[in-house]
């Protein structure tokens, strides 16, 4: 955006933030070693630039999330890089409002990729919600990984099962169609569903979710 409209950032955010805008994904982030970045995502920001990004969105009050992707050709060191740039960035905006854990889905056959066992994901779930107690809440995805996986990750260190893809999309029939089926998914799992906004407000939709249960 700064290229394209010749402001600053922090302008820019300003502007968006009057329109309306009031979060930011934190997608992006991959892995936060310039290493990997120039192997997975080259066209995207550096480690530094996406920091920087980050922290002016925090510092501009557009709280968002943060996220990390494995299972290609990153080391155990460069997680814990990862981890610990996500961790120093949060000590100093406490921005983050959530953390994502995500396994590497190419989009193309260019990329080394591994399949990345159960075990190891719910190992490194669990490490972020170890390392990351800073932030307040750790994400599973169903949609990618499944109902299976879902359910144990929520006794692993996650707390949020994302969101339910409503629209078409190539991974929905892979998670949960409808919030109904979100519901009886974390009931299922011993759990208490809440249904919640991009700012982590459940109050707003609690009654008409109470009457789903």
């Amino acid at each position: 955006m700064e290229k394209i409209t010749g402001l600053s950032l922090k302008e820019v955010l300003r502007i968006l933030k009057q329109a309306g805008l009031d979060s930011v994904p934190g997608a992006g982030a991959e892995i936060l070693t310039d290493r990997m970045r120039n192997i997975i995502s080259p066209k995207k920001a550096t480690t530094e630039e996406w920091v920087r990004a980050m922290e002016t969105c925090h510092e501009a009050g557009l709280p968002g999330s943060a996220n990390i992707v494995f299972g290609s050709e990153e080391t155990r060191e460069e997680v814990v890089e990862h981890l610990s740039v996500v961790r120093n960035l949060q000590d100093r905006t406490g921005g983050f409002l959530s953390f994502i854990p995500w396994t590497f889905q190419p989009q193309t056959k260019r990329f080394k990729v591994r399949a990345v066992p159960t075990q190891e994901y719910l190992k490194v779930l669990g490490i972020c919600r170890i390392f990351l107690d800073n932030i307040l809440h750790i994400e599973t995805s169903v949609m990618v990984l499944g109902k299976g996986v879902g359910q144990l990750a929520l006794t692993s260190g996650a707390d949020d099962i994302s969101s339910v893809v409503i629209e078409e999309n190539v991974l929905r029939s892979y998670g949960l169609k409808t919030e109904k089926e979100a519901v009886k998914f974390l009931k299922e799992g011993g759990f208490t569903p809440k249904r919640r906004d991009l700012l982590y407000n459940y109050d707003r939709y609690g009654n008409e979710l109470a009457q789903t249960l």
